[in-house]
């Protein structure tokens, strides 16, 4: 049976310290000890006359600070990251995140179902790991099978037993004392004993849970198309029980500042959430080449603004117990990339889909909007604000998906969805949540959300429950190579578009001003009128 050495190296820091070959469990800290993080100093770019003369330094430059007191373990404060775009070039770092704030996990016996709190709190802290950089290198097998290299990163252990109905510390003296008595071995029904059941049941209920925070450093493979450079940040909670459990509850609250620093006249001020809903359907007018990405090969609905539309609810964005389904009538799509008179700009009728386990939104995306001056045929200058960058986020957008739609019809598996309760990566379009979990998002201000999962059981004993698998990125800039001319070449087709189908302010500016191109990506139509290329009728239809 496994002991707990054994039973942490399915965490992510423990996996990216095997991968450079460092014994993170012989590195362990007391729980009152202070961790530090160095400021990141990273090379910067030289860019060549093609193009950058360096790009191997990007995978490998440090980029996350964060704090961490002893006394408020689960919370993680001040986290930022020096990124290469926005005219920075590593020089300064961008705050991401105010805070991150876990929140005590309750779990329910199946024996008898009853409900105990398992607080996340100093007494409960056994012990904790840090680890200034390390390697995940990709896998079949695991839960971390994506290829990363990883900053700085902490992981902590909270240990608790159930006493005469009372939940009590498991102090580390004790946890190493059990051994291999700690946790039951998981052994599939039809191969364990009747003494191994017997066995793995014997001492009062245990429960391990283990708090993280893994950086990533930059890399390519947070969005299919790999135009976006991004540097992945993982809020991890992992449970595991010596008893069967019917349900599970987690909650992380994610909080970015109100207001992005001053970097691009372009951008405005405050940061806010937009919820979207990633499609299903391959919009691609050949099948095989990728879409133009405006919003209507992309999308099937969207909240730009989702306190004004939803309110302080609790939106699901994955639903365990929501069956694969169609939706018509919530939306008209715009008819597709080819010439169309103005009478059929949208389909009559729009079908679209939505598979098992998938919710009301996909992803949410904290940024702030954007902002510029187009012209009309005759000259006049006409101001346009709160311009959402979508469908990738250009700079200062922290992006979370709890899943991944299929506008070209495939995807890589870096965002490919759960198999099961635990193997990621493996099925296209599903979401990004173990099968047995549901996900729940609550804005609590215009720049943060409560992030709430609950798995269903019967859980396995034995066996980590992980939550939030998923992670975040930051966006550090356009991937400097194929990036950069994918990027290009989008910006240079949807003008032409543009101009083909005579749709408003024929001035090109999108060629020079982002924001315009991510104002195109959203608005089509022809000369004097402007049309929402997704024309949304019933958002609470499109939800279901």
């Amino acid at each position: 049976m496994p002991n707990l050495k054994t039973l942490l190296q399915a965490t992510m820091p423990f996996t990216a310290a095997r991968g450079i070959g460092v014994d993170l469990f012989a590195k362990r800290l007391p729980p009152g000890a202070a961790v530090s993080v160095p400021e990141p100093i990273p090379v910067p770019i030289v860019r060549g006359p093609l193009k950058i003369s360096n790009p191997e330094v990007i995978d490998t430059n440090p980029l996350w600070q964060w704090t961490h007191a002893a006394s408020a373990p689960a919370r993680f404060s001040s986290i930022t990251c020096k990124v290469r775009g926005m005219g920075l070039n590593y020089k300064m770092a961008m705050p991401v995140l105010d805070s991150l704030d876990f929140g005590d996990v309750e779990v329910t016996l199946l024996s008898d179902g009853s409900k105990v709190k398992l607080p996340l709190q100093s007494a409960f802290l056994a012990m904790k790991f840090f680890l200034p950089e390390g390697t995940t290198p990709a896998a079949n097998t695991g839960f971390w099978r994506l290829h990363a290299n990883t900053d700085a990163s902490l992981l902590l252990l909270f240990a608790f037993e159930l006493a005469g109905g009372a939940v009590v510390p498991l102090a580390a003296a004790k946890l190493d004392a059990l051994g291999e008595n700690l946790m039951p071995e998981v052994r599939p029904p039809e191969i364990a004993t009747i003494e191994e059941i017997v066995h793995a049941t014997i001492g009062p209920p245990r429960f391990l849970v283990a708090v993280s925070l893994t950086c990533c450093k930059e890399r390519a493979d947070f969005e299919g198309g790999g135009v976006l450079g991004a540097a992945r940040i993982y809020p991890h909670v992992m449970t595991v029980s010596n008893t069967a459990l019917s349900r599970i509850e987690s909650t992380v609250l994610v909080q970015r500042p109100a207001s992005t620093m001053p970097h691009d006249p372009e951008m405005m001020s405050s940061i806010g959430a937009i919820f979207m809903e990633d499609t299903n359907a391959d919009h691609s007018a050949t099948g095989t080449l990728p879409p133009l990405p405006h919003w209507h090969n992309f999308f099937d609905y969207y909240s730009l603004d989702p306190i004004k539309d939803l309110g302080a609810r609790e939106v699901a964005f994955v639903d365990r117990n929501k069956p694969a389904r169609s939706i018509t009538g919530g939306i008209q799509r715009a008819t597709g990339d080819v010439v169309q008179p103005i009478a059929n700009f949208y389909e009559p009728t729009t079908t679209f889909l939505k598979v098992k386990g998938q919710g009301e939104f996909d992803n949410v995306h904290l940024a702030p909007k954007m902002q510029t001056t187009l012209l009309t045929p005759l000259g006049v200058s006409v101001a346009f604000t709160d311009i959402a960058m979508a469908p990738f986020c250009i700079h200062d957008c922290l992006h979370m998906h709890t899943r991944w739609g299929m506008p070209t019809g495939s995807l890589p598996a870096a965002v490919q969805g759960f198999r099961g309760d635990n193997e990621p990566y493996a099925v296209p379009g599903a979401p990004l949540v173990p099968t047995n979990q549901s996900v729940f998002i609550q804005m609590t201000s215009p720049s943060s959300y409560r992030y709430r999962a609950v798995a269903e059981g019967p859980i396995t004993k034995g066996r980590w429950q992980c939550f939030m698998h998923h992670g975040m990125a930051y966006a550090c800039d356009i991937e400097p190579i194929s990036g950069e001319a994918i990027f290009g070449m989008a910006r240079a087709m949807v003008e032409s578009f543009a101009v083909l189908h005579t749709e408003p302010f024929q001035t090109l500016t999108g060629l020079t001003s982002v924001a315009a191109f991510y104002w195109r990506l959203r608005f089509g139509g022809f000369t004097g009128t402007v049309l929402e290329r997704i024309k949304i009728l019933d958002l609470t239809l499109c939800r279901s």
